[in-house]
């Protein structure tokens, strides 16, 4: 079981701080491109990932807990198939940063 009694989907660390719960994926080795940036506007849909343009780097491989999804000449990868928990939110802003993204949503009271 995971923070707030939710698991988080295979791939996502679990974590708590500051009032919220988090599935955050972490330390992937990212594809060397300057295009690179997160996919999480679809959290709602259960996915989000990141993308980037192949011609920037065409030989990348996508992590095993993700699927490739190339889409004409963007690159994707995508965590997919999970019903996040209510009141989740994209938790992505230090991807830019760190490469780290995910979802994180309020904490219950304990």
């Amino acid at each position: 079981m995971g923070p707030g009694g939710y698991t988080c989907p295979e791939g996502f660390t679990p974590s708590t701080g500051d009032g919220w719960a988090r599935c955050t994926v972490e330390g992937v080795a990212l594809p060397a491109a300057p295009s690179l940036s997160p996919y999480c506007q679809y959290l709602d849909e259960g996915y989000l990932g990141f993308t980037w343009v192949l011609a920037e780097d065409g030989a990348y491989a996508c992590p095993p807990q993700s699927r490739s999804a190339p889409s004409g000449q963007q690159g994707y990868c995508l965590w997919e198939d999970f019903v996040p928990p209510a009141a989740a939110e994209p938790d992505c802003d230090d991807f830019d940063a760190t490469g780290d993204f995910g979802f994180r949503w309020p904490c219950p009271p304990t």
